[in-house]
């Protein structure tokens, strides 16, 4: 039996062999989504196992310090956030605001929504950094 490339119908075969060839694409596509369904299923099934293993594990070693202190108080709020914003940069229009957590620490960003993603990493860059200038979003 010679080898034939995926996905290949002989047409100009019998009825009978071209049918074969359909049913075998058929079953190897659907056996392949299949797959992809299942695994998709476990995953989102183990999400909530992990989230929780997480949480046992690590997420108590980093509350363990702060056990039985007092909650923290906010130190500003988001009105005078934004405010400090507003006057450091008033060409920007502010319409979006995402909290975005780094190893150093918690930051706000905030820019226009419909702002490239380069354009406001350069908002925040140093003035020396070139960094190419992209295209709108859409």
């Amino acid at each position: 039996m010679r080898r034939l490339p995926f996905g290949a119908v002989r047409t100009d075969r019998l009825p009978r062999v071209k049918w074969l060839d359909l049913h075998n694409l058929l079953a190897i596509v659907t056996l392949a989504w299949a797959v992809v369904v299942g695994l998709t299923g476990v995953i989102n099934t183990w999400a909530d196992l992990v989230l929780k293993v997480g949480q046992a594990d690590q997420l108590a070693s980093m509350v363990a310090p702060y056990r039985g202190k007092p909650p923290a108080t906010p130190s500003a709020r988001l009105q005078a956030v934004v405010e400090t914003a507003q006057r450091a940069a008033p060409q920007m229009a502010l319409d979006l605001i995402t909290i975005v957590v780094l190893a150093a620490g918690l930051y706000l960003w905030m820019g226009r929504r419909r702002m490239a993603a380069d354009d406001r990493i350069a908002a925040f860059e140093p003035v020396s950094a070139a960094v190419p200038q992209g295209r709108p979003a859409e």
